[in-house]
């Protein structure tokens, strides 16, 4: 069994860090890094504006739907109201 720890006042040491740095460099390598990364930049922006065009219509018809909605409820409240006056 484990004993409860009391918070202490006692430094603990933490892990070490070190950097590396690699021996051998290899420029062609670092070029096509570059290159596949903006590949998939472009990509992803051209994704994104396929995505955005669909999502433009929907609030036409959205407010199409809205619009046919309100007009049927508002024949009903007229229709109730008149039944009621009679």
């Amino acid at each position: 069994m484990f004993k409860p720890k009391l918070p202490s006042f006692i430094k603990i040491p933490k892990n070490k860090s070190f950097e590396f740095t690699p021996r051998y460099y290899d420029q062609k390598k670092e070029q096509y890094e570059e290159k596949v990364e903006r590949i998939k930049r472009e990509l992803e922006t051209g994704r994104k504006e396929i995505k955005f065009k669909p999502s433009a219509q929907r609030p036409f018809s959205q407010y199409n739907y809205t619009i046919i909605r309100f007009i049927i409820i508002l024949a009903l409240l007229l229709i109730v109201f008149n039944w009621l006056l009679q």
